[in-house]
């Protein structure tokens, strides 16, 4: 899949004054775990920059001015719905700069 980074499963990372640039895929995505990064730089995916599914969670600090030049978009995520009948909630991706 080529992802830099991903928070998996109820995992969780903390990524601080950390550089994710040029994964095939997405460079962070948080697949139903936790991100916590402030002054990150995020450049040059072949797909999103950060990517919330499956009732993921991501919180960035800083995360705005080096984020850039993502194929699919910057910042994505999935909207709750129901999937083989059962409910589940949206995934949430929190900026303050």
């Amino acid at each position: 899949m080529g992802t830099g980074i991903n928070s998996h499963d109820g995992g969780w990372i903390a990524c601080d004054n950390c550089s994710i640039t040029g994964s095939s895929g997405d460079n962070v995505l948080a697949d139903g775990g936790l991100l916590l990064a402030s002054n990150a730089k995020n450049t040059g995916a072949g797909a999103y920059g950060y990517h919330a599914i499956h009732q993921g969670t991501m919180r960035l600090y800083g995360a705005v001015t080096g984020t850039s030049g993502n194929v699919a978009g910057n910042f994505s995520v999935e909207s709750g719905g129901t999937q083989n009948g059962a409910p589940f909630g949206a995934s949430s991706i929190f900026v303050g700069n």
